[in-house]
């Protein structure tokens, strides 16, 4: 059977999921490429309306949650630009993705060829690191502390929370790292439901110390990933506990920043709960962990490793059989017993509950191509969930004699801030 990709778009509760078909039938009428673009625009107005209700001194949904950009002819035609200025370079399906594209040219405001430059370059990285090939074991490894983690629910507006604890880094593989981040980032996109297509990113900085700073090949790695292959994903930085140097660079360097980026930046210490509530909402400190008690010394607060790692798998497992594995954001599982890691009726043990209570609903999509259910054993799966083994840490006599490294730091930090998710 022929590749097929989907258009997904949610003009009420259900999702509707409409196949796209093969190359060589791709010649329809124009009015069903209208058609889709109005029900995306409409899709889009009805969910902002609905957002604004909500009210926030803070979130503004053009900016902080959905596409700043709409479905349009013009665009369609800045894509064709686009797909000419990339042809012939590697991870072509990714690139011809609908969303994909647009984000890429909404982060340089429809110029194809700083779009092109900018996804060439993200193509590139996805070449060298793979992040559409997933081996469970080594992700299941570097998950068991919760250095980065997608939260069990999204925020008030439906944004999917990204938690970062760098004081729980337990292995020391920036490879591995680097991977397990990309994973986190696509499937926190992978569960976002339509039209929601901004993340929030949650940094744990109460423990932050040269002893747990990442080494200078993984900030560079980080800056260059984040600016150059999820633009337009970040909704909000929630910043929590940080050392004031941080906020000083940020005051520093904020009257140089595009406004709107500049607002998606938020400093919050354990007595900013009314800001963080308005950002994220009223459950924050359990979404992220903030002030609960660790599953071990060396875990990220509130992080449960075993309920938190099914949970991921059967977000996972969920995302493929509705769409058929295929997409932007497909992908590949090595290492693991069958080409699934549960079994559909342990998957729906971890429902994902939307904004109003609405649960996601299996059966209103449409499976194409949909992969065959594998069960996870009882041994497969006590393997993938073996104690927390801590890695020895690189040694902190060694960072205090590198004094530069903080200030690299600080430089990173005040770079990835601004540039996070490139010109959101």
């Amino acid at each position: 059977m022929p590749r097929s990709r989907l258009w997904l778009c949610s003009a009420s509760s259900r999702t509707v999921v409409e196949r796209r078909p093969p190359r060589e039938e791709r010649a329809r009428p124009e009015v069903g490429r209208e058609a889709w673009r109005r029900q995306c625009v409409a899709s889009k107005a009805a969910y902002v309306a609905q957002l604004e209700e909500l009210g926030s001194a803070v979130v503004r949904p053009r900016w902080h949650v959905v596409g700043k950009q709409d479905e349009s002819a013009a665009l369609d035609e800045k894509r064709g630009e686009l797909a000419r200025l990339v042809r012939g370079k590697f991870g072509k399906e990714y690139a011809r993705d609908d969303g994909v594209s647009r984000r890429f040219l909404t982060a340089r405001e429809n110029d194809a060829g700083k779009a092109a430059k900018l996804l060439t370059q993200a193509l590139e990285w996805r070449a060298f690191r793979r992040p559409d090939v997933h081996d469970y074991a080594e992700l299941e490894v570097e998950a068991r502390t919760g250095k980065v983690r997608v939260a069990a629910r999204p925020d008030r507006f439906g944004r999917p929370i990204v938690v970062f604890d760098n004081s729980a880094q337990n292995t020391d593989d920036p490879a591995a790292n680097m991977r397990f981040l990309a994973f986190n980032l696509e499937h926190a996109l992978r569960v976002a439901e339509p039209p929601v297509e901004k993340m929030v990113i949650f940094m744990h900085m109460t423990d932050f110390s040269l002893a747990n700073n990442p080494s200078w090949a993984v900030t560079k790695e980080t800056c260059k990933m984040l600016t150059a292959c999820f633009c337009e994903c970040c909704g909000h930085i929630v910043v929590y506990g940080a050392p004031r140097v941080f906020s000083l660079v940020f005051a520093a360097v904020k009257p140089l920043v595009d406004k709107s980026t500049a607002t998606k930046i938020v400093f919050a210490s354990a007595d900013d709960d009314a800001l963080v509530r308005d950002v994220i909402g009223p459950d924050w400190r359990d979404l992220t962990g903030a002030g609960r008690p660790r599953e071990s010394p060396r875990s990220s607060p509130g992080y449960r490793h075993r309920e938190a790692w099914l949970r991921t798998l059967a977000d996972e497992l969920r995302w493929r059989r509705r769409t058929g594995n295929t997409g932007a954001l497909r992908h590949d599982l090595v290492n693991w017993p069958g080409d699934h890691p549960l079994h559909l009726d342990e998957a729906r043990v971890f429902p994902r509950v939307f904004p109003g209570g609405r649960p996601l609903d299996d059966d209103a999509v449409v499976v194409v191509q949909g992969p065959l259910d594998d069960s996870l054993d009882d041994d497969d799966e006590g393997a993938l969930l073996s104690p927390v083994v801590a890695a020895p840490r690189r040694s902190p006599f060694f960072d205090l004699l590198c004094a530069q490294h903080l200030v690299a730091t600080c430089v990173f930090f005040a770079s990835a801030l601004f540039f996070f998710f490139s010109a959101d």
